[in-house]
């Protein structure tokens, strides 16, 4: 499966070389790609669903308003609510539990606002809503987040085919595995987070 091109927050790709140099190197896709630019993209980023059965989510290192995992977790509540989620997890992953809770809501929420949203932006501006202390709080753990967990990230991208061409070889091994975790966490821990709010 070839790589997917991924929209940029100020659609630059200068801003994409500054915004890497915050990651470790490994982690850093620039550091080991052509450093041929990218085509720009513009900022504003319409609500389209992403079939996650064939495509990867956003990167994980992605921002909107500054705060990283957010266009991620967009693509996959949106790809969720559509029924084309794949094998990505939505309400069992403890990274996306853990990034919703500096907003103080859930999951059930977060669809919410997604589902009501006609774009990035509005998605943001509802995150806004709960307070700018609550926004303050995510882009500070957004900006640990590179350094807590890299080995973690470094498989999350070669399990999504964001890693270097060097182990794309891995890609498929990864996929499997990931996969099988999935479906046992699914059928484990059932999630409700798509149900519409009680009345």
């Amino acid at each position: 499966m070839m790589p997917r091109a991924s929209r940029e927050p100020n659609g630059t790709y200068e801003h994409r070389q500054k915004n890497n140099k915050r990651l470790p190197p490994h982690l850093n896709r620039e550091s080991t790609d052509s450093g041929k630019p990218k085509p720009p993209y513009r900022t504003r980023v319409r609500m389209q669903v992403k079939d996650l059965r064939r495509f990867p989510p956003r990167r994980w290192c992605e921002e909107l308003g500054g705060i990283r995992w957010l266009p991620r977790l967009i693509d996959k509540t949106r790809a969720a609510l559509d029924g084309r989620l794949g094998d990505y997890l939505f309400g069992q992953s403890p990274m996306d539990a853990a990034f919703l809770r500096q907003f103080g809501i859930g999951h059930r929420r977060f669809a919410e606002i997604v589902r009501n949203a006609t774009d990035d932006d509005a998605v943001f501006a509802a995150l806004e809503a709960c307070g700018p202390e609550r926004i303050a709080r995510a882009r500070a753990w957004s900006d640990a987040l590179p350094w807590r967990l890299p080995f973690f990230f470094f498989l999350l991208d070669v399990d999504d085919g964001y890693a270097p061409s060097v182990y794309y070889a891995w890609k498929r091994p990864a996929n499997v595995v990931s996969g099988m975790l999935s479906q046992i966490l699914k059928r484990l821990f059932p999630t409700r987070a798509l149900d519409p709010p009680a009345k």
